[in-house]
């Protein structure tokens, strides 16, 4: 999700990123790796002036600022907080996403009190109910995550009986895609991608192949030789002016 988003991001999106697990640091982290090509290592090495130029480089390339991230605790919102936070950025900020990323769906609540007789698979039914409620009424994508159970550890291809806690979200879901990584194609640096559900075609059960590089937070199309974002980070441009670093940038060609 944080590669998607720096995809979105640089090519003029505006995205609302919504995470609970990790901090909006992290995420932010995460997604600057990825912006300006450089493993953790030297992104944790590069000093402020450095960043502060190179920040300032990809923020004119994006036209301003085109990402918002928000934390929350895990198990503390529901739909219709995000639905407050869509009005609040709206009415304060002029800001409406083009696509909203949930950092999981699993880690929210539903509308209202939680009825104690109410099993994970009901109550995860609903939070997907709702979330897709709010996506159909803003007219935005909503994009979010689910851990697989027992049977999706370690698995070739995974399936959607392989999703965890509810199958409820399922049934909700508008696209799934199923995301695996055995220690062969580990090992050449890929995942393996298969659409499991769409109500958008007929290509159910495709299987892709996709280039990741951990160390960069990034998935790419292997397909794409992106060779000169690939060769060049930004620690080969910060003795420039931020506007030299910007017209390199406007060179690179970035695609989802």
């Amino acid at each position: 999700m944080s590669s998607l988003t720096t995809n979105l991001v640089l090519n003029g999106y505006k995205v609302l990123y919504i995470t609970f697990e990790d901090s909006e640091n992290k995420i932010a982290a995460r997604i600057a790796q990825n912006m300006f090509n450089l493993s953790q290592t030297q992104f944790k090495s590069m000093s402020l002036e450095d960043f502060g130029k190179v920040f300032g480089a990809f923020k004119k390339k994006c036209n301003g600022n085109n990402l918002i991230i928000k934390e929350y605790p895990e198990g503390s919102i529901n739909a219709m907080n995000i639905k407050s936070l869509l009005k609040d950025l709206m009415d304060k900020k002029k800001f409406k996403p083009d696509v909203v990323f949930i950092d999981y769906i699993g880690c929210m609540i539903p509308n209202g009190r939680i009825n104690p007789n109410m099993n994970t698979n009901t109550i995860l039914l609903q939070v997907a109910q709702q979330v897709r409620s709010v996506a159909q009424e803003w007219g935005i994508p909503i994009v979010s995550a689910a851990q697989t159970n027992r049977g999706g550890y370690n698995a070739a291809e995974v399936g959607l009986n392989d999703i965890a806690d509810s199958f409820g979200v399922n049934t909700k879901a508008d696209a799934i895609i199923g995301v695996t990584q055995t220690p062969e194609i580990k090992e050449q640096g890929m995942y393996s991608v298969q659409l499991l559900k769409t109500r958008f075609g007929n290509n159910k059960g495709q299987v892709s192949m996709i280039g990741v590089d951990i160390e960069k937070q990034r998935i790419f199309d292997l397909n794409q030789a992106n060779v000169k974002q690939s060769s060049m980070n930004v620690f080969e441009t910060t003795k420039k002016s931020s506007d030299d670093v910007a017209d390199d940038l406007g060179e690179l060609d970035f695609e989802l």
